[in-house]
């Protein structure tokens, strides 16, 4: 028995994606699957349990639908670094799923290029 499961997320940004929800086969759809799996098999050779998800559809509603159905503890988000303005274009999903989930988020800063 595992103590902990990791649950991967991606959610699927393809036009296709949007308008056939899980039922998409484009090639963005089959790639995106094909890396989280790769990932997913990385984690199990080292022995932890882990698993996919894809996400379709808005990229916050999607995690956040993910996360309140898996039953998960804690959630750990990559930031982007952006400031000002891209903040408020691109940061927007961290902020967005905080509050559709009752569980905490770990925000991870995105890694500066000196």
């Amino acid at each position: 028995m595992y103590l902990y499961t990791y649950t991967l997320i991606h959610v699927v940004e393809s036009v296709a994606s949007a308008s056939h929800l899980q039922d998409s086969t484009d090639e963005e759809t089959v790639k995106d699957r094909e890396f989280l799996d790769e990932y997913v098999k990385q984690l199990q050779q080292q022995g932890y349990h882990a698993e996919a998800k894809l996400g379709f559809g808005k990229t916050a509603d999607s995690i956040g639908e993910i996360v309140n159905k898996s039953g998960a503890e804690l959630i750990v988000m990559g930031a982007h670094g952006h400031k000002g303005l891209k903040d408020l274009l691109y940061g927007a999903t961290i902020n967005q799923v905080r509050h559709l989930v009752k569980i905490p988020v770990l925000v991870i800063p995105a890694i500066k290029d000196n």
